[in-house]
């Protein structure tokens, strides 16, 4: 059986509709090519949540609770998210859209795909180590591994059970991780130009404060989520905000690109949409990382361009001083040093850390 770890109900959202079908257009990573296809052939797996018979459980009642229960949540929340109208909101109506929103995260296989392939290289590493010990029998994460027996077939094996642990699993931990992330403030970003936003095959992003750190459970977590291609929902903790309210906000092209590039950054292999957005944001990062990177002249010129307009939609105030700091200093010396060049954006990155940290 067909299952997607996407939904439908999210994916019609960047689709074009032909008679009783969605279609969308999607970027494959690993090929680079683009191709249109049918939301129902796109971020799925056969059997992906389907149960053993022995069990003692229905096969699919996990299919069907997406399907009955989750899934018609999500409509639900998309509804209220994208409606201008709606600020205030009542305490079911924002549980709604939190758990809605949180199914994403685990139910979407990149995280257990990232785990699997950690597991198997410690697997190896152990495997070997031991091997060269002397040890036949050692034990990982209550597994017991064997020296004198093939690594490839126990390697498939953990595999597998993680897989079935998973489909047992991951309810439980989205259920916990929605009552963790319930004081979240709500915000939408809704663009205001001709950009769009894209979405991929693993569309919730958790962009954490903490440097290199993926815990969706810490303070410090915020998460984005494309929801058609002008609404973008951003979830984040912010004492400062109020509980039962929907902040909106009008933004351009600009957070159009930062969140796109996101998008096709955290996606396992798809980057999903209209496929100019995407061509654009895989041009724009391109020219940002083969112009501006290796040539300071036009990368201030590009800082100086953007001053204004990042005051105009009043960025923090320290963030502007960073960048004026540097403006300065650059037309002052008719350039900046490798050591200037990477603390103003060390500095720069600081700074939008630190503003968002104040309002945990």
């Amino acid at each position: 059986m067909n299952q997607h770890y996407v939904p439908r109900v999210y994916l019609k959202n960047f689709a074009t509709k032909k008679k009783d079908e969605f279609y969308v257009n999607v970027y494959d990573k690993q090929s680079s090519n683009n191709f249109t296809t049918n939301i129902k052939n796109i971020c799925s797996e056969n059997n992906l949540y389907t149960l053993n018979k022995n069990d003692h459980f229905n096969p699919l009642i996990i299919e069907e609770a997406y399907a009955k229960y989750f899934e018609p949540l999500y409509e639900t929340a998309y509804k209220l998210l994208v409606d201008d109208n709606i600020i205030e909101i009542s305490d079911e109506e924002r549980a709604i859209i939190l758990v809605a929103i949180f199914q994403f995260y685990f139910r979407n296989t990149k995280i257990l795909n990232e785990s699997i392939s950690f597991h198997r290289k410690r697997i190896e590493l152990l495997f070997y180590k031991n091997k060269l010990a002397g040890q036949a029998v050692y034990k990982y994460i209550d597994h017991d591994f064997d020296t004198n027996k093939d690594l490839e077939q126990q390697q498939i094996q953990f595999e597998n059970e993680s897989k079935y642990s998973f489909k047992k699993e991951h309810i439980d931990n989205y259920t916990e991780l929605a009552l963790k992330n319930s004081w979240q403030s709500i915000s939408i970003y809704k663009i205001c130009d001709e950009s769009k936003f894209i979405t991929c095959d693993d569309p919730l992003k958790n962009l954490n404060l903490e440097k290199n750190s993926k815990n969706p459970f810490q303070i410090s977590s915020q998460f984005f989520l494309p929801l058609n291609e002008k609404y973008c929902l951003f979830l984040h903790n912010d004492r400062t905000k109020t509980y039962n309210k929907v902040y909106r906000e009008d933004v351009y092209n600009g957070r159009a690109f930062m969140i796109n590039s996101n998008s096709i950054e955290n996606s396992q292999r798809f980057a999903i949409g209209d496929q100019s957005a995407i061509n654009d944001t895989l041009r724009l990062e391109n020219l940002i990382n083969t112009e501006y990177e290796n040539n300071i002249d036009k990368l201030m010129e590009l800082v100086a361009q953007s001053y204004p307009i990042l005051k105009a939609q009043g960025a923090s105030k320290e963030h502007l001083e960073v960048n004026k700091k540097y403006l300065d200093l650059y037309k002052c010396q008719g350039t900046l040093t490798d050591t200037q060049k990477k603390d103003f954006l060390r500095e720069a990155i600081d700074q939008q850390k630190q503003y968002w940290i104040k309002k945990l």
